[in-house]
């Protein structure tokens, strides 16, 4: 039973937290009011009272009710008699103290702010280490694709990248870290897609433009043949044919893969683009809030 300075007796009832069964005291006045646990923040409606006090008070007898407060008048008549306000003339301490300044309710409430406020101090100082070595792991994972990259085939280094940055641990990093990894990971899986389906139409254009040089190059060799009726000369003229249509082939080849996929391409540089950026200006905002540096990933 807590006291409560401005004449009347206020009842306290325990509850426990519905997250994580910390367990508290509070007075009658919180029923009902939120608050958040200082163990686990998860918030919380402070449950009513179970009424099993008034119950058992009406098996009280008249009497005994009776009884009970003049036992305490006479208590509290005597103290008064013991311990008077002065001592030679000095103050008791806390006299002038009024009691009425700093309720119960105030108290409490005190208590779990200092609580809330350390868990939020805890938490900053977890998630500052956890964002460092989040970033950290960002840096190594762009040095070590780069340096083992195979840029013949782009398709198979946006793999490498979006799974190196996908293996990185966001458990308790900051949000805004998180997104921009989750970004990384997502536009190099869009690079993979996108050179894969390229690399494919090139292999295919030049199967095509192979069959045509080579048909060229027959085509010279019987000309050359017809002409000279020698079979060097065929062979000669056929490998020169091949040769000038394979060259013209090739340009044709880059012609149409241009012509195809200039477009998405470009597209997906800007994207790519504002990755980077982004790397940039989030390191300077990570810098400020967490007061140590961080240094562009990419």
């Amino acid at each position: 039973m807590n006291i409560s300075y401005e004449g009347e007796t206020k009842m306290s009832f325990t509850f426990n937290c519905t997250n994580c069964g910390q367990k508290f005291e509070a007075e009658d006045d919180w029923q009902g009011q939120e608050m958040e646990c200082p163990v686990c923040n998860a918030k919380l409606i402070v449950p009513l009272k179970v009424a099993t006090a008034e119950k058992n008070s009406k098996s009280i007898p008249l009497s005994v009710v009776v009884l009970s407060c003049v036992v305490c008048l006479l208590m509290g008549a005597l103290c008064v008699l013991i311990f008077p306000k002065k001592l030679d003339g000095q103050v008791i301490a806390g006299e002038n103290l009024s009691l009425n300044e700093v309720p119960v309710e105030q108290v409490s409430s005190q208590k779990l702010k200092a609580g809330h406020e350390q868990q939020q101090q805890t938490h900053f100082e977890r998630m500052k280490k956890r964002t460092r070595e989040a970033w950290q792991a960002l840096q190594d994972a762009d040095a070590k694709v780069s340096k083992q990259a195979n840029i013949e085939k782009w398709s198979e280094v946006c793999r490498q990248y979006a799974y190196a940055y996908a293996s990185i641990d966001l458990e308790d990093v900051d949000p805004a870290l998180v997104k921009h990894i989750k970004d990384c990971v997502e536009v190099n899986q869009a690079g993979a897609s996108l050179n894969q389906a390229i690399e494919n139409d090139m292999i295919t254009f030049q199967k095509e433009a192979a069959t045509t040089a080579e048909l060229s190059g027959l085509l010279g060799g019987l000309l050359a043949y017809a002409a000279t009726e020698d079979q060097d000369a065929s062979q000669q003229g056929g490998a020169i044919a091949q040769t000038l249509a394979g060259a013209a082939m090739q340009d044709d080849v880059k012609n149409r893969l241009k012509a195809k996929w200039n477009g998405p391409c470009e597209k997906y540089q800007a994207i790519f683009k504002d990755i980077c950026d982004r790397d940039k200006t989030l390191a300077d905002e990570l810098t400020k809030k967490y007061g140590v540096q961080f240094i562009d990933a990419f």
